[in-house]
This record gives structure tokens, C-alpha cells and sequence, in this order.
């Protein structure tokens, strides 16, 4: 969508998160103030999905993958969700109703792009990593931005493949540019 100052405001497709609230049957649910929760949730819902519920976490989840590059703000969120698509428990439904809520509180939301000149006169890149964050796999975690003429470009969030057990192996890692 182009406004009067012809800069494109881009948005994820209403009908795709009408699409998960209705499969989670929370369409009029309460809207959430973040995607995620903090902290490690604890809760009685460990326990798997059934075979249904699995099918449904699963779609759910698939169809914010297809909407999370025009919502930056929740992409960390939803890559935590693929963390438990092989076998999904209670706490990872309740976490995926959370992204749900929040994201149907910030419809409005989108990614902005300024017009401009046509000619490239900065790129900035900022990345960040977030080492042996995950508690069951002690995975780490990248994420970045690419911004050109200020305007995000793309961005990404993603488990690094290296498991990292002593800081003294984080920074040798680090050093070496591994």
C-alpha cells in the first residue's frame, strides 16, 4: 500500500491470522501485550498433544512461518514455536495462543519503506547472538537486520547448529569466526 508521500507500508494478510484464531478457536479471545512469554513458562501442560491437537499446533504454526517476514516484531516467537513442531506439549499450545493474541492485537502493524532518491546511500547491518540460550538444547541463537537507506531490507532470527557447554568454547568459537 502506497500513502500520499509515496512511501509502501507492508502488512501480513488479515485472513491468514483469521485462518490460526479460527483453527485455535480463540477468535474473540483477549489481546496480548508481547508475543512471548518471559522466562521459562512452568505449567502442568508438558504433557504431548494428542495426534488432532498436534495437527492443528503444527498448521498454526506453519501459517505465522508464511507471515513472520512481514512481522519482524515476532519472529523470535514464532521460531521458538518450530522448535516443537516434531512433538508439541500443552505449554507450546499455550505459547502459540499467546503469538496468536498478540498478533491479532497488532493487526495494524507492518513493515514501512520510504521512498527515497533511488540511490543507495547507506546499508546498515546489525546482528546479534544470543550463546547456549536454550535450555534443552543449548543451541544459540542468531538475529539480524539489513536496512537499506534506513529501510529494513530483511531480518532473521535463527538456532545456530554449534551446542556451546563452557564460556571458555564460546569464546574460542567467537575468535576463531566459527
Amino acid at each position: 500500500m502506497l500513502n500520499k508521500n509515496g512511501d509502501m507500508f507492508i502488512q501480513a494478510d488479515e485472513k491468514h491470522l483469521e485462518a490460526v484464531m479460527e483453527l485455535l478457536m480463540i477468535k474473540g479471545c483477549k489481546e496480548a501485550q508481547t508475543p512471548g512469554c518471559s522466562g521459562g513458562m512452568t505449567s502442568q501442560r508438558t504433557d504431548k498433544l494428542n495426534e488432532m491437537d498436534a495437527r492443528k499446533f503444527r498448521i498454526a504454526t506453519g501459517i505465522l512461518m508464511y507471515m513472520a517476514p512481514d512481522r519482524p516484531d515476532c519472529q523470535q516467537a514464532i521460531r521458538n514455536l518450530t522448535k516443537s513442531l516434531k512433538e508439541p506439549t500443552g505449554v507450546d499450545m499455550v505459547n502459540l495462543a499467546r503469538v496468536a493474541r498478540y498478533l491479532k492485537g497488532t493487526k495494524d502493524h507492518g513493515v514501512r519503506l520510504r521512498s527515497g532518491e533511488g540511490d543507495i546511500k547507506s546499508l546498515e547491518v546489525y546482528s546479534d547472538t544470543d550463546w547456549a540460550s536454550c535450555k534443552k538444547t543449548r543451541k544459540s541463537t542468531a538475529c539480524g537486520v539489513f536496512m537499506v537507506n534506513g529501510n529494513l531490507l530483511s531480518s532473521y532470527s535463527r538456532s545456530l547448529s554449534m551446542i556451546c557447554r563452557s564460556s571458555v568454547l564460546r569464546r574460542t568459537l567467537l575468535q576463531a569466526d566459527l
